[in-house]
């Protein structure tokens, strides 16, 4: 719990003139430092990228200008690395592909180049698989229609071109299956209809397909 003292300086941190909140960039709590990054001016912001607190630091990532957040990249937390990966050029995304946390790689994942995501597709991690099934190039999503997690595949099954699509129909997850009947040419609506349940929600989608109540998404 905060002594009075220091909540008297965070509030001063929050009210004081901008010209005045140098005077507290060394401030002993990491509260007053926090309410300092996010007021005090651009070009005295930079002093404080290597503050010993880990939130105070986020700020500072959120607020210094792009072209000096390489010099953030390497941060021990993953919190400051997010900001950093969210707002750094994309240029310099690449240094950051491996990075070992995996909201850190999602992030990089959206914004990186189409080009370099083919080096990504093979994450360990699901969430980071799924943003990159979500942007490549579709005529490499052939090599993804076979991943360990179904939420991979689902997105595969969304993009994926409609000639390569049959090849999911016998996916092992309902819900791939789901949006392979919506996307699936009418040429195979029969035979995925006899390899269904008629009981779950893919053979109803097919069955809606053939009696011409269908809707598309």
């Amino acid at each position: 719990m905060q002594n009075t003292d220091g909540l008297d300086r965070i509030e001063r941190a929050m009210n004081i003139e901008p010209s005045r909140l140098p005077e507290m960039m060394a401030d002993p709590d990491w509260a007053v430092r926090y309410q300092v990054a996010q007021r005090i001016s651009l070009n005295r912001l930079y002093e404080m990228r290597g503050d010993s607190n880990q939130d105070v630091r986020r700020e500072v990532a959120k607020r210094i200008d792009s072209t000096l957040l390489h010099e953030m990249m390497g941060d021990t937390h993953w919190m400051v690395r997010r900001e950093v990966a969210h707002r750094i050029d994309p240029s310099r995304l690449p240094e950051m592909m491996l990075d070992k946390k995996v909201v850190v790689r999602c992030v990089v994942a959206h914004r990186i180049d189409l080009s370099l995501l083919p080096k990504i597709m093979e994450d360990p991690d699901w969430a980071v698989r799924c943003a990159v099934a979500q942007r490549i190039d579709p005529s490499l999503l052939p090599k993804m229609m076979n991943d360990p997690e179904w939420l991979v595949r689902q997105e595969v099954a969304k993009r994926i071109g409609s000639t390569r699509l049959p090849e999911m129909m016998l996916d092992g997850d309902l819900d791939v299956r789901w949006v392979v009947a919506h996307k699936i040419d009418d040429k195979f609506v029969a035979t995925m209809m006899m390899r269904e349940d008629p009981l779950n929600t893919v053979f109803e989608v097919l069955r809606l397909r053939v009696s011409g109540n269908f809707v598309t998404f």
